[in-house]
């Protein structure tokens, strides 16, 4: 699966709090991947790793939407957006690479620690290299 959009959120709780929350489609016309992160992915070191949250699919407005949400659950603004060159999927592994917009490009491996991507399961994401912007 390749050249499908991704995009990070900055999701401000409306208890004061906020955390990231990563969107990935799987191709045009589908629900998007959505991981909870504690910081953006482009804050990561190579070779370090950070635990992701599946929190379920979400609507494709996403990619595109800033702004308030429904039922009181805080605002969202988008704080990065890319392309998916690479997204393999080898039993409890997926091996993605992500070109940023104005920035490099992340070759990751998340391992699914619960054996599948349901709503309340994690995933460990390992960064393994970046490169120049393509």
């Amino acid at each position: 699966m390749t050249g499908t959009q991704t995009v990070q959120l900055r999701h401000e709780e409306p208890e004061g709090g906020w955390h990231i929350d990563w969107m990935l489609s799987r191709g045009e016309g589908s629900l998007l991947v959505t991981i909870r992160l504690e910081d953006r992915l482009e804050h990561l070191e190579t070779g370090s790793s950070t635990t992701g949250t599946f929190l379920g699919d979400h609507r494709r407005r996403y990619l595109v939407y800033e702004g308030p949400l429904s039922d009181g659950r805080g605002e969202v603004s988008r704080v990065a957006t890319g392309c998916l060159l690479d997204w393999a999927c080898h039993g409890d592994e997926w091996w993605i690479t992500v070109q940023w917009k104005g920035g490099k490009s992340q070759r990751l491996r998340l391992e699914l620690k619960d054996g599948e991507p349901s709503r309340g399961s994690t995933c460990e994401i390992h960064y393994l290299e970046s490169s120049a912007e393509g």
